[in-house]
């Protein structure tokens, strides 16, 4: 995922061998572009995993009506 057109991110992304790790990683990265982010935000069968959650939630580019939307399955520490 080092090439900066959006098409490569998209394709990869929605590859049938993405890992969780690898979506995981993906969330968290400020440098991914919006698409990418809220795609992934829309994603419910990665969304059900808490570390996705809190990658989204941390990421500035992830969409704010996504990121209230996971807050509520925040735990507190």
């Amino acid at each position: 995922m080092r090439d900066s057109r959006r098409v490569v991110y998209m394709n990869v992304i929605k590859s049938p061998k993405m890992s969780l790790g690898e979506v995981s990683s993906i969330a968290a990265s400020k440098s991914m572009p919006d698409e990418v982010i809220s795609y992934i935000a829309t994603r419910r069968d990665w969304v059900r995993y808490y570390p996705i959650v809190v990658a989204l939630v941390n990421n500035p580019k992830c969409p704010l009506s996504e990121s209230l939307g996971f807050m509520k399955q925040l735990r507190v520490n």
